[in-house]
């Protein structure tokens, strides 16, 4: 292993490592057969975009109004079902559309919506666009006649996919299992059937920049018309479509964070020993471990933590 990333490994806090586990678990059985050094790196790349994004501006909207305009003027005048991840800037995305005049409904959770709120009604009270925002509750029953009726005041729907929260959560049984390169994710749905039941066309709608402060032109593709069955061919296509952003630039999901939580990638059959898979940190007082196959936490030795440790230093 690289030494700087090791050194950074061995300078890490407990909390740092588990989320370093979890991520680099993630990462791994997406990409499959990822080593610790690889997702050491990415861990860093990853963690350093989350920061710039979390500082990014909104007047960076500005330098990409004009071909944004040209992306998005076929929508103008029938409301579509935008579909996103948590992906690239992508907090900028509501911002974008109704700069260009669409009128947003952004379905978010209970959990989330006093931050969103927050920050997306003071940057509507500075720039004034001529689009408008409304925001509605995906755990709320009356959800689907809510957004009727936006709909019929000409708002667009729009679904960050990937969320951490949100309506018809895995307990309910709501979910469907999806290809994501080199995995398999089980993911809500539940808002395509509400786009299918409202006859809404679906749009996959990402932002790919690198920098949060020279942000990319927007990009849209359509992922078809909901009719009777084939919401599942929607779905798959919708992360097929955007397994290949994925591919391109990994560091730029924010869900690495959190994928483990609702949809947990399911690879092949492990090869190897179970040893390889074990990423540890110190817990309080105790030793801890997390097998990125699996995703189970194990309570360890000194000696394993060090023998861990050992081979993380000789990779």
């Amino acid at each position: 292993m690289d030494q700087h990333l090791f050194e950074c490994f061995q300078q890490m806090d407990a909390p740092t490592k588990r989320r370093l586990a979890y991520v680099t678990a993630n990462f791994k059985n997406v990409f499959a057969n990822q080593d610790l050094a690889a997702g050491l790196q990415f861990f860093e790349k990853f963690e350093s975009f989350a920061h710039h994004r979390s500082k990014a501006h909104p007047d960076a909207i500005e330098q990409c109004a004009g071909e944004d305009a040209l992306a998005l003027s076929p929508f103008m005048d029938i409301p579509h079902f935008w579909v996103s991840f948590h992906y690239g800037v992508y907090q900028f995305l509501p911002f974008r559309l109704i700069k260009q005049g669409i009128s947003v409904c952004l379905i978010i959770s209970r959990k989330v919506a006093p931050k969103f709120i927050t920050y997306y009604t003071r940057a509507l009270e500075r720039y004034h666009p001529s689009g408008r925002l409304c925001f509605l509750m995906a755990e709320d029953p009356r959800l689907f006649f809510q957004l009727r009726q936006k709909i019929h005041e000409q708002f667009h729907p729009f679904v960050f996919a990937d969320g951490n929260y949100g309506a018809w959560p895995a307990q309910h049984g709501n979910l469907m299992s999806v290809p994501l390169l080199g995995a398999r994710l089980n993911v809500r749905y539940g808002y395509l059937r509400i786009a299918s039941l409202l006859g809404l066309p679906v749009h996959l709608l990402l932002d790919e920049s690198h920098d949060p402060q020279m942000l990319s032109p927007i990009r849209s593709s359509p992922s078809g018309e909901l009719r009777g069955n084939n919401i599942r061919c929607i779905l798959e296509k919708l992360y097929i479509d955007f397994s290949h952003s994925l591919w391109q630039s990994p560091y730029l999901w924010e869900a690495w964070y959190y994928l483990h939580e609702q949809a947990v990638p399911q690879r092949l059959p492990r090869r190897g020993a179970v040893v390889e898979d074990m990423i540890p940190w110190v817990n309080g007082t105790g030793y801890q471990a997390l097998d990125c196959h699996s995703y189970e936490v194990f309570s360890i030795s000194e000696t394993t933590y060090r023998q861990l440790m050992t081979r993380i230093c000789t990779e």
